[in-house]
C-alpha cells in the first residue's frame, strides 16, 4: 500500500542520506518540464511474422531528441494503448537520455527504471548522473522512461491533495468493526475516484503493458536486444519483459527483485518479514548509542516502539495544523528504513515523537510521499501506484478477510508493520478492472543470463525473493549484498559495484552465488 511502502521507489527514499536533522528534509525529485516532440509513425512494408502487423509503425517509428535538462536529451515515444487493438488511440511516453561520455567509444543504450510501481524514470535520469558506474556510463546512453500512466506517460489522477492527506493518515490498524469499515471505505472511495478519473485507461496501465512498451522502445532506440537495470519493482517490469520477449533480453539487472510466483498473501507476509528483518537492525544499532530515546535492549526498544505508536493511535501529536498519526508516523518509519545512512535521521525523529514533538516523523512521511510544503504533491505516485498495483494483482478481500490476514502478519511476522501492510490492499479490493496478472514462476526460457542482486536486510524486497527468482529464471545468476536498505547495486558496496558494472560495459557474467559482505 502506498500510506505504507508495500513496493517502493528504490531511487526516491535513499536520498534521504542527503537530509539535514528533521524535521525539513529536503526531496531531490522536481518538476521538470516533459518533452514536446512527437514522432511520426511509419509503417514497415514487410513486418516480422511474429509481430502483429499493426505494432508495425511503432516498431519502426524514428525517435526525435531535443535538448532538455541542461546537457540531457528527450523524446516522446508512441506506444498502442490497447495492444490487442493497437491502431486505435496511441499514448505518449516520455522519455530522456544521458548520453555516454566518451562518444567515439560510444555502444548501445542502457534502460533504467528506480521502482514504484508510480516511480518517474524520466526523473531518476535526470536527478542522477551514478545510476550505473562510471565504466558504464563512458560507452552507454542511459535511458529513462516514465512508464503509462505515471509522470509525464498519460499521468492518471485520481485523488486531490485533501484526498491523499486523508489516505496517508488514515487508520492503518483498525481495532473495532467500526474502524474496519472506515478504512475499508476510504479504499472503495480511492477506487471509485481512480474510475471516474479516467475510465478509458485504467484497465491498461499494468506491468503486461509496460513492458511490451519497452520492447517499442528498444526497437526506437535501435537496439536488437534490450538492456536494463531495474530496483525494487523495476524488477518486475524487467521479470514481465524476460518473460514476454525472452530473446531479446540483453545485459539485465533485477536489484532488489519481487518474486512473480507469490500470490497476495505471501507477498504481504514477505514484506512484514523484510521490515521487520530491516527494523530488528536498526533497533540493534540504535540501543548502542547514547543518542537513542528507545532503550538499551532491543526487546525494551521494540516495546517502547510499539507502545509510542499505540499512542499515537489513540491521541494523535498536533504538528501546525496537521497531526501525526499512528499511520503516518509508522510511515516516517518504514521509510527511514530503506538506506542505512537514514537511521541517525531516524533517531532523532523518535526522540524528537517521544517528547510529544512530531514535526520529524512527519517530515520523513511527507518525503517518501513527495508531500510539498505547501500541501501539494509533486506527482502522481500514489495515484499511479494502485492504478498498476490493483490491475496487476487479484486481491479483492473483503473487511473480515482483510482483518485475518492484519492477524496472521501481526502475530507472526512484525507486530509494528503487519496490520498496515495488510490494510494497505484495500483500495484492491474495490478495484473497478480486472486484473491482468497471475502469480507464476517464470522461466524466461531462451534469453541470456540474468542478474539477480538481492540484500539480506533489504526491507521492502525481501532476500528470500531475489533467491527465488535467480532460481526460477533458467539463466538466473545471483549476487548478493550483505547488508541493510533497499537494493544493492551502487549502495556503496565495491564488491557488488565492480561485478555490475563489469557485466553492463563488457558483459562478463559474474559468478553465481556471488556474495558480498
Amino acid at each position: 500500500m502506498r500510506r505504507f511502502p508495500l513496493v517502493v521507489i528504490a531511487g526516491c527514499l535513499l536520498a534521504l542520506t542527503a537530509c539535514s536533522t528533521p524535521p525539513a528534509p529536503e526531496p531531490t525529485v522536481t518538476t521538470l518540464p516533459g518533452p514536446t516532440l512527437t514522432p511520426t509513425l511509419t509503417a514497415t512494408p514487410t513486418p516480422t511474422p511474429t509481430v502483429n502487423p499493426a505494432l508495425a509503425p511503432f516498431m519502426s517509428q524514428k525517435l526525435k531528441w531535443k535538448k532538455c535538462e541542461g546537457n540531457l536529451e528527450c523524446t516522446t515515444l508512441l506506444v498502442p494503448l490497447d495492444y490487442a487493438a493497437p491502431e486505435y488511440s496511441p499514448l505518449n511516453i516520455a522519455v530522456i537520455r544521458r548520453t555516454a561520455t566518451d562518444t567515439r567509444k560510444h555502444k548501445n543504450a542502457i534502460v533504467v527504471n528506480p521502482g514504484g510501481p508510480g516511480g518517474s524514470g524520466f526523473d531518476y535520469v535526470a536527478n542522477s548522473s551514478t545510476i550505473v558506474g562510471s565504466t558504464v556510463a563512458k560507452t552507454f546512453d542511459v535511458v529513462g522512461f516514465d512508464p503509462r500512466g505515471v509522470g509525464r506517460s498519460s499521468p492518471i489522477k485520481c485523488l486531490t491533495p485533501e484526498q491523499s492527506d486523508r489516505f496517508y493518515a488514515s487508520d492503518g490498524s483498525p481495532d473495532s468493526d467500526a474502524e474496519a469499515t472506515a478504512v475499508f471505505l476510504i479504499g472503495k472511495e480511492f477506487a471509485k475516484v481512480c474510475e471516474y478519473a479516467d475510465p478509458t485507461i485504467l484497465g491498461f496501465l499494468g506491468t503486461r503493458e509496460s513492458a511490451q512498451d519497452m520492447d517499442i522502445l528498444r526497437a526506437a532506440l535501435g537496439q536488437k536486444q534490450l538492456n536494463y537495470v531495474g530496483k525494487s519493482y523495476g524488477t518486475s517490469l524487467g521479470t514481465q519483459y524476460a518473460k514476454q520477449f525472452p530473446t531479446k533480453v540483453g545485459r539485465f539487472v533485477l536489484d532488489g527483485a519481487i518474486d512473480p510466483s507469490l500470490d497476495a498473501d505471501s507477498f504481504a507476509a514477505g514484506q512484514a518479514i523484510g521490515f521487520e528483518r530491516a527494523l530488528q537492525a536498526f533497533l540493534k544499532d540504535c540501543v548502542q548509542r547514547t543518542s537513542c530515546a528507545l532503550g538499551r535492549s532491543v526487546t525494551k526498544a521494540q516495546d517502547r516502539l510499539n507502545v509510542f505508536f499505540r499512542q499515537l493511535d489513540a491521541t494523535p501529536e498536533q504538528v501546525g495544523d496537521r497531526k501525526l498519526t499512528e499511520a503516518l508516523g509508522t510511515l516516517g518509519v518504514a521509510a527511514s528504513l530503506y538506506s542505512r545512512d537514514s537511521w541517525g535521521t531516524l533517531r532523532k525523529a523518535l526522540a524528537q515523537g517521544l517528547r510529544g514533538d512530531g514535526r520529524g516523523l512527519l517530515a520523513l512521511a511527507d518525503y517518501y510521499s513527495n508531500r510539498n510544503e505547501d500541501g501539494t504533491y509533486a506527482d502522481n505516485s500514489l495515484d499511479s501506484f494502485y492504478a498498476i498495483t490493483c490491475v496487476d494483482r487479484t486481491d479483492s478481500k473483503g473487511i473480515d478477510a482483510i482483518q485475518a490476514l492484519a492477524t496472521k502478519l501481526t502475530e507472526n511476522n512484525s507486530s509494528t508493520f503487519g496490520a498496515f501492510i495488510a490494510w494497505g490492499s484495500t483500495p484492491c479490493s474495490s478495484w473497478p478492472v480486472k486484473a491482468t496478472l497471475v502469480p507464476e514462476k517464470v522461466t524466461a526460457t531462451g534469453s541470456r543470463p540474468i542478474v539477480v542482486v538481492g540484500t539480506t536486510r533489504d526491507p521492502a524486497t525481501p532476500f528470500e525473493w531475489s533467491q527465488s527468482l535467480a532460481d526460477q529464471l533458467a539463466k538466473g545468476v545471483l549476487v548478493t549484498r550483505d547488508g541493510d536498505g533497499h537494493t544493492g547495486y551502487r549502495q556503496g558496496n565495491s564488491c557488488v559495484d565492480e561485478v555490475i558494472d563489469l557485466y553492463l560495459a563488457k558483459g562478463t557474467v559474474p559468478e553465481d552465488g556471488l556474495f558480498c559482505s
